[in-house]
């Protein structure tokens, strides 16, 4: 098992073969696990900021010409890379309870960033996965402006939260977390310039059309796709209004599995019944609602560009 100060001096030798790297994500696994238990933030950050900078590429020991195994490490980025995304799936909703955690504009913009821009990127995740990130876009939302830390952090974080939430379709139904004035404003500006994720709507269109094709499956597959608006309305479009229909019948049952979902994360009691009520409100605003479908629901921009990462 590796200690943290024997990863401080030759984490570069751990990383150059695969039989090290499981060995280096271990003792990231038992950090973050760990910190998350004992809500001890530096030990989760430190685990939760080595598996972002493997995944983006800019770690450290990648650009340290000091190393005398440089050029072997280099070459073995791309599967350092591949095996963090693994890391970051397997320890999906614990990183989402340790972004939760953080009560600093940066620290938690650090670790949203992370969730927000590289599960997309995560192969074959599974449509319910992507409730945490939710979660957490949706207790970030009701507390902007309740973080630690200065005035550029603040505003840091606010764009983020912004962009993230039309990343993944949330942005519609914000009025039911934040009335905030100038929340509403840069989102109806963003809304027109940024548009979601296929990889997540082709993951809500692929969980949710198996759920339709058996004959009794659980409410919670209608999640996260039911809080989403254009990726909703081209599904009903789609399936002739097939997921309406039964959204219409599963109703309180989609109500309440929310609701066991989000009281598994630790949620302050304000942010956990806005987030509730919000979510309910939004959900029954689909009930009555007729979708339009047209040119402007057929956008599903991959660019991530407008991302900001300067922070970080």
């Amino acid at each position: 098992m590796i200690t943290g100060t024997e990863y401080l001096k030759r984490a570069h030798e751990y990383l150059e073969a695969e039989a090290g790297r499981v060995e280096v994500f271990r003792y990231l696994s038992d950090l973050l696990k760990r910190g998350v238990r004992e809500r001890r933030e530096e030990d989760f950050l430190s685990a939760i900021l080595e598996i972002k900078s493997f995944i983006s590429g800019k770690h450290m020991l990648f650009v340290n010409f000091d190393l005398p195994n440089i050029h072997r490490l280099r070459a073995q980025k791309e599967s350092i890379r591949r095996e963090a995304l693994d890391f970051l799936k397997g320890h999906l909703e614990l990183i989402c309870e340790a972004c939760l955690l953080t009560r600093g504009a940066y620290n938690r913009g650090r670790v949203l960033y992370l969730l927000a821009r590289y599960l997309p990127e995560i192969k074959d995740l599974e449509g319910y996965r992507y409730m945490g990130l939710v979660i957490v876009l949706l207790a970030t939302l009701v507390e902007l402006g309740k973080f630690s830390g200065p005035e550029e952090d603040q505003k840091w974080l606010f764009d983020l939260t912004l962009q993230a939430l039309c990343r993944y379709d949330l942005a519609w139904g914000t009025r039911y977390f934040n009335t905030d004035k100038e929340v509403q404003e840069k989102l109806l500006h963003l809304k027109e310039k940024i548009s979601f994720f296929p990889a997540f709507q082709k993951a809500i269109y692929r969980q949710i059309e198996m759920a339709l094709g058996s004959e009794n499956f659980p409410a919670r597959d209608l999640l996260p796709g039911v809080l989403t608006r254009e990726i909703w309305a081209l599904l009903n479009a789609r399936l002739d209004g097939k997921p309406l229909s039964v959204l219409k019948g599963k109703f309180q049952e989609v109500i309440m599995a929310f609701q066991v979902e989000v009281e598994g994360y630790p949620l302050a009691g304000e942010t956990l019944n806005c987030v509730k009520r919000g979510t309910e409100a939004l959900i029954k605003e689909h009930l009555s609602e007729k979708f339009p479908v047209g040119d402007k629901f057929q956008r599903g921009r991959s660019s991530f560009e407008s991302f900001s990462d300067s922070k970080i």
